[in-house]
């Protein structure tokens, strides 16, 4: 959902990015690009989850931290 968002962007707004390279590399068969957008994109969500967590922590008084 992430690149297919960043695609529709950069397609209506003609910016170039990561969505429209790796578009261009599924379509010329490119695998390890596709491999490696594939893999930044998962370690981009990774990180927001863990910094949304840490701020989780911070901000509600509930949550123990173990």
């Amino acid at each position: 959902m992430l690149v297919s968002g960043a695609l529709t962007t950069e397609l209506v707004f003609a910016w170039p990015g990561l969505g429209r390279l790796s578009f261009d590399a599924l379509s010329a068969r490119d695998y390890p690009l596709v491999m490696a957008t594939a893999a930044l994109t998962a370690s981009v969500v990774v990180a927001g989850n863990f910094v949304a967590d840490l701020l989780h922590a911070a901000i509600d008084p509930r949550v123990r931290r173990a």
